[in-house]
């Protein structure tokens, strides 16, 4: 445990009492704190609390000008085999360092994100949405999105590759230490679960970076050596624009062009302007701009050109609550920031547009229903902010093939309607993925439909009108919504009763979970077959459909049939499509004669279908084998 102290006495007892109490036990834990020449009684409080634990190191240096230097001293001071940087305003849940070890031990990770909890500041949440036991930036790339310090590390890739944090400048050191240790980072881990670090913003206003930073002449050489790591260590391509991308929106454009530049003096304006120009002319590639949201390409543009005026109106309206209204024109989508098609600023069109995939799309969907014959979906889906008409189609697209089928949907205040007629949709075997298209005029965005909730709830699956089963079904950990179609309509039907009917008649009544038109043609037959040589004994059957199941009688006709087993089947038509199915049975009627002096005697096969073992009587058997010997002497 490393931690860096300045003059903060007064939080420094909390930040290390954390330490102190952690469920991993102080006999695992090692705290190397490092007094940056306070002046404020925070070192003799430190040695204090160091007589009391013989686990704990201080350090006392003059004042280095930042936290970086402390923080290379504690790496230096350091043997375990993890090291934790815990600024001295933070603090710990108590079983944080138990779970980040737990989790890095489980899975051999370098780098370890616990969650973090916001005092008095707003922190990053969605990378810990939920745990994540391993993984990689090519595999979740938004883990680079939060280079703040606070994490566990693996020490030895950090000895080996000599990655420390620059010294003498008062911001943004942090970030260049982590970045250089993320890209010699084999897997990370995410405990998603649990409260770890309470990071906090003093409610005095007082920190360097509640103030602005440090001065242009000390932050943006640092900023240098941050885009050359990633350069030296990561080949072009897409992750290599997504990590400059990264620094150019929140290390260049967010921490130096915020609501702090509107407070500073020209001369400190100015000099962040040329400075972050320097390095936007290096690394601001047409790629890389594809990659920045709206407000960071304008605001890179001004500064790039040299636009004060623009710069700050820009500045003004983003941070101040301005709402830059998406438009449409010519097919495109652009955002209605100050400046937009201004003749005399002449700012590409190009910063103003919107990528789709950056666009605030309301996709989810709250009912799916069986009704009449078709699957209903509704739910709300739109571009948010948009204040046109907007046409909303539900796209379902066969997983592993090219086939789509485009569904328009009823549009409404309430939301959208759509309803998948399967008369008019046929959706061969397999996994349907339902995406949601909305269209304002000549402009659309696709997107996955989601359920509103963990816990909506999905339909029982049916026989449709094309005579395939259809299931919907979400995803739990996506919520996205998928149909499944398979052929296997035999699975449906559930036999309600068998009984006789007459002397050698056995009659069947049950049915099968459907969803069909209405006047939909249905035709049913029944027959069995004898197992072995497969004469054929046909008897008659009924199909009605009476709102959401498909109701089947049926008679085989037993009578004089010869000894043996007897298989039942019947075959089903749904408005053309044919389909043969074994009935399944539990429950059977005692054995009954099936002609004269024969027996039929029902039973459940092994896989359970309904099958008739037919045997001759005593008598008749005698007289067999008597008729039998009689042909023999003749």
């Amino acid at each position: 445990m490393i931690v860096p102290v300045y003059n903060c006495v007064a939080s420094l007892g909390r930040a290390l009492e954390s330490v102190f109490e952690q469920s991993l036990g102080m006999d695992a834990i090692e705290i190397v704190a490092v007094d940056d020449g306070s002046t404020d009684g925070s070192g003799e409080l430190l040695d204090r609390m160091a007589a009391e634990r013989p686990g704990m190191t201080v350090v006392h240096q003059e004042n280095s000008g930042g936290p970086g230097a402390p923080r290379n001293v504690g790496l230096e001071r350091a043997s375990g085999e993890y090291v934790f940087f815990l600024d001295a305003d933070d603090w710990l849940g108590p079983e944080a360092l138990e779970r980040m070890c737990g989790v890095a031990d489980a899975n051999g990770t370098d780098v370890v994100f616990g969650k973090y909890v916001g005092v008095n500041r707003g922190v990053p949440t969605a990378i810990f949405a939920k745990n994540i036991a391993s993984t990689t930036l090519e595999r979740t790339p938004g883990l680079y999105g939060t280079l703040a310090v606070m994490k566990l590390f693996r020490a030895e890739p950090l000895r080996r590759h000599g990655v420390r944090f620059g010294e003498g400048v008062l911001s943004g050191e942090d970030v260049i230490f982590s970045a250089h240790a993320f890209l010699h980072a084999g897997s990370f881990s995410v405990v998603g679960d649990y409260d770890c670090y309470y990071w906090v913003d003093r409610e005095d206003g007082s920190s360097v970076m509640q103030n602005g930073g440090a001065p242009a002449v000390e932050y943006f050489p640092r900023m240098a050596e941050l885009f050359d790591v990633v350069d030296r260590h990561v080949e072009p391509g897409a992750l290599y624009d997504r990590l400059i991308a990264r620094h150019i929106e929140w290390d260049v454009l967010f921490h130096r062009f915020h609501r702090f530049y509107l407070t500073q003096d020209e001369g400190d304006q100015r000099a962040n302007e040329e400075a972050a120009r320097d390095l936007l002319k290096r690394w601001l590639t047409p790629s890389v701009a594809e990659l920045l949201p709206v407000h960071a390409r304008l605001i890179a543009h001004c500064v790039g050109t040299g636009l004060r005026t623009e710069l700050r109106e820009i500045i003004e309206f983003q941070y101040g609550g301005g709402r830059a209204a998406p438009t449409v024109v010519d097919g495109r989508m652009f955002a209605r920031y100050p400046r937009f098609r201004d003749p005399v600023s002449a700012i590409p069109d190009s910063c103003y547009e919107i990528s789709d995939q950056r666009l605030n799309v309301q996709r989810r969907f709250s009912e799916i229903a069986w009704r009449d014959g078709a699957l209903e979906i509704s739910g709300r889906a739109e571009l948010v902010g948009i204040d046109e008409p907007q046409e909303v189609t539900l796209l379902l697209r066969a997983k592993g093939a090219g086939d789509e089928v485009r569904v328009p949907a009823v549009v409404s205040d309430q939301g959208f309607r759509a309803e998948i007629r399967f008369e008019e949709e046929a959706l061969g075997e397999g996994v349907w993925e339902v995406h949601v298209e909305v269209r304002v005029r000549d402009f659309a965005v696709l997107r996955r439909l989601l359920a509103a909730e963990a816990d909506t709830a999905v339909p029982e699956r049916r026989l449709v009108v094309s005579g395939s089963v259809v299931q919907a079904a979400v995803e739990p950990s996506w919520l996205t919504l998928t149909l499944r179609v398979t052929g296997k309509a035999a699975a449906l039907l559930e036999v309600d009763e068998v009984g006789w009917g007459g002397r050698g008649r056995l009659r069947l009544r049950g049915g099968l979970a459907a969803a069909l038109p209405a006047g939909c043609p249905i035709e049913a037959s029944a027959e069995v077959v004898h197992r072995g040589d497969g004469p054929v004994r046909h008897g008659s059957a009924e199909g009605t459909f009476t709102g959401d199941r498909l109701e089947v009688s049926a008679e085989f006709d037993l009578r004089d049939c010869a000894a043996g087993t007897w298989d039942t089947w019947l075959e089903i038509t749904v408005d053309g499509a044919r389909f043969r199915v074994r009935p399944p049975v539990s429950e059977l009627p005692d054995g009954a004669p099936s002609g004269l002096l024969r027996r039929a005697a029902p039973y459940a096969t092994d896989r359970g279908a309904l099958s008739v073992k037919i045997t001759d009587s005593p008598a008749r058997r005698r007289g067999r084998r008597l008729a039998d010997r009689l042909q023999r002497r003749s």
